[in-house]
């Protein structure tokens, strides 16, 4: 009899405890917006291109960062949340066992919580969809397909119909301005880099400004080879930075 009492006991003990339950409290999360390949970064790391499954702590909220070229990046927060199914389940566990033990154990563990997945974005919006502007104030995007040969600041004709998309929003919206960066690989020293980055971002300047648009409504900012997408040795992926 004492033994199916001690066995009854462990039972309800186990199935009752978040901590035990759980294990390594952990959740996975599906991150799969609408437009694939997207990269996705969990606490400023990045984990992979969507669509992905990733485990998280369930103990803490989570700041995370859809990214993809030609469309707006989407931060948003993940929260951790109490779920009060396994409070009810700890508190009848410890009047049948005569002990807190569970409740105080997965208080302290925060196993009771689990992560709201309800309100993470379905899908970005591409930089054209973006409008009104004053609806997207201070958000970067790029320009598909807007590249440059290394060492070099001028723009290939191919891409002149990319950089015209601009046009329309720019005269429907006589009061937005823009601010243009330019970036370069790491190829060579960091002074001609930065001169290089500020001259192609200059470059689009001058392109648009033959269009029509007025040069006060364009800001030009260069950053050298400091913030690349691509910081690997594969020197195929290179072109990337350069934009």
């Amino acid at each position: 009899m004492n033994k199916i009492v001690v066995f009854t006991t462990l039972a309800i003990f186990h199935f009752s405890c978040a901590t035990i339950a759980k294990k390594d409290l952990t959740q996975t999360v599906n991150f799969a917006p609408k437009q694939d390949s997207c990269h996705v970064l969990v606490d400023g790391k990045y984990i992979g291109k969507s669509p992905l499954v990733y485990n998280l702590d369930i103990t803490k909220e989570h700041s995370i960062t859809y990214a993809k070229l030609s469309y707006l990046p989407r931060t948003f927060t993940i929260e951790s949340k109490r779920n009060n199914k396994w409070v009810v389940k700890d508190i009848f566990a410890g009047i049948f066992i005569f002990s807190p033990l569970t409740l105080s154990k997965d208080k302290k563990t925060k196993a009771w919580n689990e992560l709201d997945t309800n309100k993470m974005p379905a899908e970005l919006v591409h930089w054209e969809q973006a409008l009104p502007p004053s609806d997207y104030l201070n958000t970067l995007f790029q320009i598909e397909d807007l590249y440059f040969e290394t060492a070099s600041y001028k723009i290939a004709s191919k891409h002149h119909k990319n950089i015209d998309k601009l046009i329309s929003i720019f005269n429907k919206y006589p009061d937005i301005k823009v601010v243009i960066h330019g970036h370069s690989d790491k190829k060579g020293n960091e002074e001609n880099n930065n001169s290089l980055s500020v001259k192609r971002a200059e470059a689009v300047k001058k392109h648009l400004i033959s269009k029509g648009i007025k040069a006060e409504r364009i800001i030009t900012v260069g950053h050298g080879s400091s913030q690349p997408i691509y910081d690997a040795t594969d020197q195929s992926l290179y072109y990337q930075n350069r934009r």
